[in-house]
C-alpha cells in the first residue's frame, strides 16, 4: 500500500499519480480548512436502458449538456425487415418530432454497398440497405448528438455494425440535422416496426 500526504501548502495545485503496481492509495488531507477538487470526467453517463420486447428506449429530461453520446449494444429486431431508427424531443411532455429530419447513411459489407437519403420523420441508426433483415438479429454501435441546447438544427453522426444474414454483416455511417427551434429535451429508439427484443443502451452527456 502507497501513502500520499498533502501537507503544508495552503494553496496551489498537487498533482496525484496512479501507483504502477496494484494496490490501494491513502490520501491524508491536510488539518487546514480547505477543499479537495477533482476533476470531472468528460463523459456523464446518464443511464443505461435495457430492451426486453420494447417498444422503444427513451431518455428524458435531458439539460445540461450540448452534446450527448449514444451508445447501443446488441439491440435485436422482433420483427424482420426493420430499420433501428432515433427520434429527438423537445419540452417536459416530451414531444418528440416526427418531421424536419434529414441526412442520409451510406452502407457496406458483403454484397451490400449504397447511400440512402434518411425519412423526414426520424433518423437511421442502423439499417440494411438491402432490407432483408432477419428477425432477432442484433446490431451494435454509436451516434452522437450535437446543438441540443441552442434550440436550432440539431444534428447527429452514427457508425454502427447490424447482421442481414446468418453470416453476413453490413456497417452503416450516417448523419443529419433536424429543423427544430427549441432545445431538445428527450431521445427515444425504436424499431420503425415492431420492437426492440434485448440489449442495451446507454447515452452520456459530454463535457466540454
Amino acid at each position: 500500500m502507497s501513502q500520499v500526504v498533502i501537507a503544508g501548502d495552503v494553496s496551489g495545485t498537487v498533482t496525484l499519480q496512479a501507483p504502477s503496481v496494484a494496490g490501494t492509495t491513502v490520501l491524508t488531507l491536510p488539518t487546514t480548512s480547505g477543499t479537495l477538487s477533482v476533476g470531472s470526467a468528460a463523459l456523464t453517463l446518464i443511464s443505461t436502458q435495457t430492451a426486453s420486447n420494447s417498444a422503444t428506449l427513451s431518455w428524458t429530461g435531458l439539460s445540461g449538456y450540448n452534446q450527448y453520446l449514444l451508445v447501443w449494444n446488441d439491440l435485436t429486431n422482433v420483427t424482420a425487415n426493420t430499420y433501428l431508427g432515433v427520434k429527438i424531443g423537445t419540452g417536459s411532455g416530451p414531444t418528440y418530432l416526427t418531421s424536419g429530419y434529414a441526412g442520409g447513411s451510406y452502407g457496406w459489407g458483403g454484397s451490400v454497398v449504397g447511400g440512402q437519403a434518411a425519412p423526414s420523420s426520424y433518423w437511421w441508426l442502423s439499417q440494411v440497405l438491402n432490407g432483408s433483415t432477419p428477425a432477432n438479429y442484433p446490431s451494435s454501435g454509436f451516434a452522437i448528438f450535437n446543438n441540443m441546447t441552442n434550440g436550432y438544427r440539431t444534428a447527429y453522426n452514427y457508425l454502427s455494425s447490424a447482421f442481414y444474414s446468418t453470416t453476413g454483416v453490413e456497417n452503416d455511417a450516417g448523419g443529419g440535422f433536424n429543423s427544430n427551434t427549441s432545445p431538445v429535451t428527450a431521445i427515444q429508439i425504436y424499431q420503425n416496426s415492431g420492437n426492440i427484443g434485448t440489449g442495451s443502451a446507454s447515452l452520456y452527456g459530454i463535457s466540454s
